[in-house]
């Protein structure tokens, strides 16, 4: 159950929110577009990886990656099997603010703890920050904004939410990109992978796609498998 803080946090930035319906939509709009929410990290993440200058980093910014994508399935599955928090908007007693602004396509969850949205960011924003510091900085303000304040706004997720998030997301990244025995081996398959680098920039297209819409279309096909799978045994 949130506290008294938690939910004190969450009805003052829910003020924020316009009464006004296109009001509403604008403020959550950098939020809700996956292009928008995305653009200041993902952008300086696919910089990262094709500047010649952060070559030699390809094997911790991939580990960091990897790591970030792990952390959101994980607060995912912890959204799915736990009931720390319900989410905010579902709660009939608070009466927020632009509550019909979000879409429940594909939401299959009550629990709103951890913040999946907000892992993701602060994951890859660690991965940004780790190479640089200002596009890093720039990133976590953004994450903060979109996930600590609009995304709390408008009754996503409470602020304890995001702060769980946050710790996840960051102190995954910051821990495995550490591991030297891991970046070694990581950095040994990206040199022998060299001649045949454009299939790994192609793998990396893909993940960082697939990321920047949280892993829907990955989670569908995932599904789609199982109902096949299923189909099959019951015959």
């Amino acid at each position: 159950m949130p506290s008294n803080v938690d939910l004190k946090i969450l009805l003052e930035l829910n003020s924020l929110v316009p009464q006004s319906h296109l009001g509403a939509k604008l403020f959550y709009f950098p939020a809700d577009n996956a292009l928008v929410r995305g653009f200041p990290i993902f952008f300086p993440l696919s910089a990262l990886w094709f500047s010649p200058t952060w070559r030699s980093q390809r094997g911790r910014i991939l580990i960091g990656l990897l790591t970030g994508c792990v952390a959101t399935i994980f607060s995912v599955w912890l959204q799915s099997h736990t009931h720390f928090n319900v989410r905010p908007f579902l709660d009939p007693n608070l009466h927020l603010r632009g509550m019909e602004l979000i879409t429940r396509t594909g939401w299959d969850h009550l629990c709103s703890f951890p913040s999946d949205t907000a892992t993701l960011l602060f994951a890859f924003s660690t991965v940004v920050f780790l190479q640089h510091k200002l596009a890093g900085v720039i990133a976590f303000i953004w994450s903060f904004f979109i996930s600590g304040i609009i995304r709390v706004a408008v009754g996503w997720h409470y602020p304890s939410d995001v702060a769980a998030a946050f710790i996840l997301g960051c102190c995954s990244v910051l821990l495995l990109t550490r591991v030297r025995y891991l970046t070694h081996f990581v950095d040994e398959l990206l040199q022998r992978a060299e001649p045949r680098i454009y299939i790994v920039h192609a793998l990396m297209f893909f993940l960082l796609a697939d990321a920047l819409s949280l892993f829907y279309s990955g989670l569908q096909f995932l599904h789609g498998i199982r109902d096949i799978a299923h189909f099959i045994l019951q015959r």
